[in-house]
């Protein structure tokens, strides 16, 4: 949807599918042969991508911002630099130039790449947030 190509969007859609397929089917196997008839019965019970029944059951692990900002500061930085690199390669394919839109995207980036530095840092000296 990023890039405005319709076909490409649904390109996508597909190689994503196929290829999440092969990841599930191999997974499958794997628990399969480990956990046996319990997994047949959980896996009756569970869909694949889209639950059966809404039925919310709280966790008893309590919510953490500290370890989730910790655990996804990567994933954070890797989506701003992947949308920046789009945007630049937009730029270039239709102005010919590597100008620097400054929007949404580009404050993200420098955001991200600051926190990743900042906690990277804090981690580094031991002054773990």
């Amino acid at each position: 949807m990023y890039v405005g190509v319709v076909w490409f969007l649904f390109l996508f859609i597909l190689m994503f599918w196929v290829y999440y397929e092969r990841i599930i089917f191999s997974e499958e196997m794997f628990l399969r042969d480990k956990f046996g008839e319990s997994y047949l019965k959980w896996a009756n019970n569970t869909s694949i991508f889209l639950p059966k029944t809404f039925k919310y059951k709280s966790s008893f692990v309590p919510f953490n911002w500290r370890k989730i900002v910790r655990k996804e500061k990567t994933g954070l930085l890797m989506l701003f630099l992947m949308f920046f690199g789009l945007q630049m390669l937009t730029g270039y394919i239709e102005k010919g130039t590597l100008d620097v839109e400054y929007n949404l995207i580009t404050y993200g980036l420098i955001g991200s790449a600051a926190l990743y530095t900042l906690i990277k840092t804090l981690q580094i000296t031991r002054l773990t947030i």
